[in-house]
């Protein structure tokens, strides 16, 4: 796991939860582990991780060292790391900074990066050459009124993100964008427009974290099963509303 206020990355055991070791730390110089985001394994086990260019200082993030927000890849094995996508030009809509922060492997490996500060970029997963940048701006204005958190693709890559509008009456208040990722187009849903899927709510404050998956997380009760269930409950009410009066 990342811990962003100390610059490292935390190993636990999977089985019991304890603590194995600090497996990386930040060094405050470029190409380091400062201000570490998202966690992702490739299929060949090497780990990458964004970093935002940030230096823990008393448990703050400190941007004074002026450092660049990265995509790391450790060899797990050696614990030694590469730079392996570095910061780019701030988007066009951003604040004229990089914030690096979720990651996803798209058809092909591609690798998607999404920025805090605005956008999505696809990059070769071989080569860590940018392929396609997403445009994230879905409340159309220069700079953008809304930031992005992480990233997610279905069984069918079409990639998933969120964001918040930042703006004083927003409230923080978030949207979900959607894309084919293959071709870089945005997918809004009926009624919606740009990348827009959930549009703004408030039932989706400040969103960060998204995640797919086509498996049923929480099991559903068949109907027999339910109506045994009920009759059960029933029952027992019954045996206990009895008791209660035979003993009046």
């Amino acid at each position: 796991m990342s811990s962003f206020l100390t610059d490292q990355i935390l190993r636990y055991d999977g089985k019991t939860g304890a603590f194995i070791d600090v497996f990386a730390q930040g060094n405050g110089k470029a190409g380091g582990l400062n201000g570490p985001n998202g966690l992702l394994f490739d299929s060949d086990g090497n780990l990458y991780v964004t970093t935002q260019g940030s230096v823990a200082v008393d448990g703050k993030p400190d941007f004074s060292f002026g450092l660049p927000s990265q995509v790391l890849r450790f060899d797990v094995a050696t614990k030694t790391s590469s730079v392996f996508v570095d910061q780019p030009a701030p988007s066009p809509d951003s604040f004229g900074f990089v914030s690096f922060l979720g990651l996803a492997f798209g058809a092909g490996d591609d690798l998607f990066v999404s920025d805090f500060a605005n956008d999505i970029r696809r990059y070769d997963s071989k080569t860590g050459a940018l392929i396609d940048t997403l445009s994230t701006n879905y409340t159309d204005s220069v700079p953008s009124n809304n930031f992005i958190g992480s990233l997610t693709l279905d069984n069918n890559n079409i990639l998933y993100s969120v964001g918040f509008d930042n703006t004083a009456n927003s409230r923080n208040l978030g949207a979900i964008l959607r894309y084919d990722a293959l071709l870089g187009k945005p997918l809004p849903s009926q009624g919606n427009s740009g990348s827009v899927f959930v549009p703004t709510n408030d039932k989706l404050l400040r969103p960060i974290g998204i995640i797919y998956t086509d498996r049923k997380v929480i099991p559903v009760p068949e109907p027999s099963l339910t109506l045994s269930l009920l009759a059960l409950l029933s029952f027992c009410a019954i045996r206990i509303l009895n008791k209660k009066t035979k003993s009046v």
